[in-house]
C-alpha cells in the first residue's frame, strides 16, 4: 500500500460495502502520521513537535515541505503548498489531509 493509499484508509471505514468518514479516528491516525514524517525529517522525537507549534520555529524550511507533500500526495490527493505555508501547525496539516484524503476516497 503507499503512502497516499495509507492516508486514505486512515480517513475512511468500510461500512455497509460504502466508504464513509471516520471524522474522530482518522484525525488522530492522520496527526499521528504527519507528526512522524515531520519528526523524522527534523531530526527529533515525534513528542517533540506540538499541534500548535510553528514548525517552521522547528526548522521547517520549503524545499523540507515540499518533500512532505509530494509523500503525502498521490492519485486524487491534492495538498495546495501555499495552504501549508500560510499556516505552519501540525493540527491545522492535519485538518488539510484529512480533508483531501476524504474528498479522494468519496470521488
Amino acid at each position: 500500500m503507499g503512502d497516499d493509499e495509507e492516508l486514505i484508509a486512515m480517513t475512511t471505514s468500510p461500512t455497509s460495502g460504502h466508504e464513509s468518514p471516520r471524522a474522530p479516528q482518522a484525525s488522530a491516525d492522520v496527526l499521528a502520521r504527519l507528526r512522524g514524517d515531520v519528526a523524522r525529517l527534523l531530526d527529533r522525537e515525534a513528542d517533540a513537535v506540538g499541534d500548535e507549534e510553528d514548525l517552521t520555529d522547528l526548522g521547517l524550511d520549503s524545499i523540507r515541505l515540499m518533500s512532505l507533500l509530494q509523500g503525502w500526495s498521490g492519485p486524487g490527493v491534492e495538498l495546495d503548498f501555499v495552504d501549508f505555508v500560510q499556516d505552519p501547525r501540525l493540527g491545522r496539516w492535519a485538518e488539510l489531509v484529512t480533508a483531501a484524503t476524504t474528498g479522494a476516497a468519496t470521488d
